[in-house]
């Protein structure tokens, strides 16, 4: 449910949101106990908007099996979300 181009280096993703940016982090972590950063805290507003906006940050920065439950976290979140929207 979450677009995400794999980089080719980097332990980094950048997924878009089906939500707002600030709503999808702040309810992930409440419902979830997981954590990502909203895209719009990290680019800059500009004229044309915030580019960040509509995105996380995930950061793949712990062991294998750690990562894989905060996926497998964040995919039931989405399935929640998904259920929601219908």
């Amino acid at each position: 449910w979450l677009r995400i181009d794999p980089p080719e280096a980097g332990f980094y993703l950048w997924a878009r949101t089906p939500i707002a940016d600030t709503d999808f982090a702040r309810r992930l972590h409440a419902t979830q106990n997981v954590t990502v950063l909203p895209g719009r805290f990290i680019a800059r507003d500009s004229p044309a908007g915030n580019p960040g906006s509509g995105f996380v940050r995930i950061a793949l920065v712990d062991d294998v099996d750690t990562c894989a439950e905060a996926a497998n976290r964040i995919a039931l979140f989405c399935q929640q979300l998904a259920e929601e929207r219908r």
